[in-house]
């Protein structure tokens, strides 16, 4: 009788869509706190993975609640893994995770990552940090109001800071970023932004619909390597007055279409090779 329960029981889970990560592995930190990985035998090292899901959508793993500080190391059956990511959907909708303190050993954040944690007030990048890519969507819709990124970060993919509540980005003087991508801040209520020397690419809307950014500058604009700004990428945005880096090659149609910028100039001798149509359309300028 109670295997038939059971397998009934079974039936009624798989039937409502729950279901558990089949690659996550329950680890004990000295902390306390529960935390689940991914991990690879052979290279020995774990990223950090969710586990829970009902009815096919993604939905919090219980335990990422409150202050999390994300391990740099952890042991599983005598082993050490080295922390070096943290996986696609990891902390998705986890509305009680109130900050995160990452280790320099993560070198990628995945898409997703941090997506809808509705009360995440900070995240912390510890000294030296190797990350290297923020994928896609990984701090959208998020409550988080201001985050310094570190140096060697090169890649911030898709969306990755789209959030209402997002006031402020900082990065290091010594900054590596090599691209901003397409909508990476879309809708942000950033004021200001400096961009680092070493960006050479802002994709397509990649400020769009930032209303509140009145101050978009360049650090170090003599050195900067900007060479592309893409289609619609400060759309309706309040910038009102923007000094290009002589590196700068292409203005793509419609960057600033339809934003409140009203005063342009060029830095240097510049490399300016095409202005695509309606760049400025619907401007002041």
């Amino acid at each position: 009788m109670k295997k038939f329960v059971f397998a009934i029981a079974l039936l009624c889970c798989s039937a409502m869509g729950f279901a558990q990560n089949p690659k996550a592995t329950k680890v004990e930190l000295e902390s306390g706190k529960v935390m689940y990985f991914e991990l690879d035998m052979t290279a020995r090292t774990a990223q950090v993975t969710w586990n829970n899901k009902i009815n096919y959508e993604y939905a919090p793993t219980p335990e990422y609640t409150g202050d999390i500080k994300i391990p740099g190391t952890v042991t599983y059956n005598g082993e050490n893994y080295t922390v070096t990511g943290i996986g696609d959907y990891a902390f998705n909708v986890c509305d009680k995770l109130t900050s995160v303190t990452i280790p320099a050993s993560v070198e990628q954040i995945g898409e997703l990552a941090f997506s809808d944690t509705k009360a995440l007030g900070g995240v912390e990048f510890e000294g030296g940090s190797q990350l290297e890519k923020i994928g896609s969507m990984a701090f959208f819709k998020t409550a988080l109001p201001s985050i310094e990124l570190p140096a060697a970060l090169k890649v911030i993919d898709k969306n990755a800071f789209s959030s209402e509540q997002l006031t402020q980005v900082t990065f290091p003087v010594n900054s590596e970023l090599d691209s901003i991508q397409e909508s990476a801040f879309f809708g942000s209520a950033i004021t200001s932004f400096t961009v680092p020397a070493s960006v050479r690419y802002i994709g397509g809307m990649a400020f769009h619909s930032t209303t509140k950014l009145k101050e978009f500058s360049f650090a170090d604009i003599e050195h900067s390597r900007l060479e592309c700004i893409g289609e619609l990428a400060f759309n309706i945005s309040g910038v009102t007055s923007i000094v290009f880096p002589s590196s700068l090659k292409t203005i793509e149609r419609c960057a600033f279409y339809a934003c409140d910028v009203a005063t342009i100039q060029f830095y240097g001798d510049s490399q300016l090779e095409t202005i695509e149509d309606e760049a400025f359309g619907y401007t002041n300028v």
